[in-house]
């Protein structure tokens, strides 16, 4: 399984970081985990492509978790794609995604593939994916005034826990507990609540991801601070970075 870190910025862009996406490829499979621009241009630069994405998991309608999708749909329309693309998300995602690509002339008569989109419950935990290759599991954060949610996936035996934008809670422990990857926010929770937290979750490796710009620049402060708490393998999200599960 391979982890790909295309935007590790929170919601404004830094000179170092765009908007939150992570592309994951396992059993010949690509998914991405959030849509933030400029995803699209990413996939490039990582030696990807938009053609190659089955499925796009959306944790919530903020823009700058699903800015980049009317781009990607795009291109997959001029580079004339066949193959159906399905978007999983929260909060009556067939009409938002739907009004936001007619309102950019991409309605679906208009695209050479089909897109299937299916609404992740934001009111209790669900299986929403279950396949040979891919199991995929949901369950409501708290992001107000959003209705949001983390996920965790399961491919190759491993584990990988993207938790969207959340607030903290003890309440999330089980559904993240033994995670091989945990992708977690640091954008909207103390630093401290963070260390707490991932130590209950007890990760494999800990990915510190959507990175808010006051912590840009601050590795040896996000480090210090988790630390106290875990001390497992840490990792602060760079665009680009690779990982290998």
């Amino acid at each position: 399984m391979e982890v790909y870190v295309l935007g590790s910025a929170a919601g404004i862009p830094t000179r170092n970081r765009h908007c939150t996406s992570i592309a994951i490829a396992s059993n010949e499979l690509l998914w991405l985990m959030d849509c933030g621009e400029p995803v699209s241009g990413q996939l490039v630069r990582a030696g990807l492509s938009p053609l190659q994405v089955d499925m796009i998991f959306i944790s919530h309608f903020h823009t700058d978790h699903v800015s980049g999708l009317p781009l990607l749909i795009q291109v997959c329309q001029l580079r004339r794609r066949k193959r159906p693309l399905t978007i999983y998300a929260p909060d009556n995602p067939e009409e938002r995604i739907w009004t936001i690509l007619k309102s950019l002339h991409l309605e679906p008569e208009k695209l050479p593939f089909k897109i299937n989109i299916v609404e992740v419950p934001s009111d209790k935990p669900s299986m929403i994916l279950e396949s040979s290759r891919l199991k995929v599991g949901s369950i409501p954060t708290v992001h107000p005034p959003v209705p949001s949610v983390a996920y965790s996936l399961y491919a190759e035996g491993k584990k990988v826990f993207f938790s969207g934008d959340l607030k903290i809670s003890d309440s999330l422990v089980e559904f993240a507990y033994g995670s091989d990857l945990l992708i977690l926010e640091a954008a909207h929770n103390p630093l401290d609540d963070i260390g707490r937290f991932v130590d209950m979750a007890n990760p494999k490796i800990l990915l510190i991801n959507h990175i808010h710009p006051k912590l840009d620049e601050a590795e040896a402060e996000i480090n210090y601070a988790i630390q106290k708490y875990y001390n497992g393998r840490i990792l602060i999200a760079k665009d680009l970075m690779r990982i290998t599960l």
